[in-house]
């Protein structure tokens, strides 16, 4: 998962998600024992949320993506103080090989309408022309379906590896595999209608 909006005022985990369910937030013993864990791109590897060591999984924002692993029962709902950004959303992908990382608005938009950014020669292509022409990255994108309980890939179907016109989503982490380092996912102000509630 992801947070579309950098939220307001505290970004410490136990502060951010607040459940209507419960009338509460989370407490940093709910969140501890892997419940909550940021990926790492510098480590390739999870930083789970620890209640004596919080620092060490740092804040909460958009760009990171997170496994929050709770069971309350019945479906719930995660409610938080964001604010929306007034243009393109730039997400560094620094490290060559797998990074997980957020989605930048709270508005859906095509894959097809992101771009990938060369950071160490200035060049910018389309998201497919950065997979299919260029080899900068890898297809397909993954996410997690909840639904199914499986990935989905994103942005290339397998294996024909045919465009398959996906669309990006708030509030889902996505899996990227990149071929060369110092790469800038950039995603423009997309337009329409609030793809969640907020």
């Amino acid at each position: 998962m992801s947070v579309p909006l950098e939220p307001s005022g505290s970004k410490a985990p136990t502060e951010v998600f607040f459940i209507p369910e419960l009338g509460r937030t989370l407490d940093p013993s709910e969140l501890s024992a892997s419940a909550l864990n940021r990926y790492s791109d510098t480590d390739k590897s999870y930083v789970p949320y620890d209640e004596f060591e919080p620092t060490t999984f740092g804040d909460i924002t958009p760009r990171d993506g997170y496994w929050l692993n709770y069971y309350l029962g019945t479906p719930f709902t995660l409610r938080y103080s964001g604010l929306p950004r007034a243009g393109d959303v730039d997400f560094e992908l620094k490290y060559t090989g797998w990074n997980i990382v957020g989605y930048g608005h709270i508005l859906r938009q095509p894959l097809e309408h992101t771009f990938i950014v060369n950071l160490a020669t200035g060049e910018v292509e389309t998201f497919r022309n950065a997979w299919y022409l260029r080899g900068w990255i890898s297809g397909p994108l993954q996410t997690w379906d909840c639904w199914n309980l499986t990935y989905a890939t994103m942005g290339v179907d397998c294996p024909a590896f045919e465009w398959n016109g996906s669309v990006v989503e708030p509030w889902h982490g996505y899996w990227f595999n990149s071929n060369v380092p110092d790469l800038l996912w950039r995603m423009p102000l997309p337009s329409g209608e609030p793809a969640c509630e907020l």
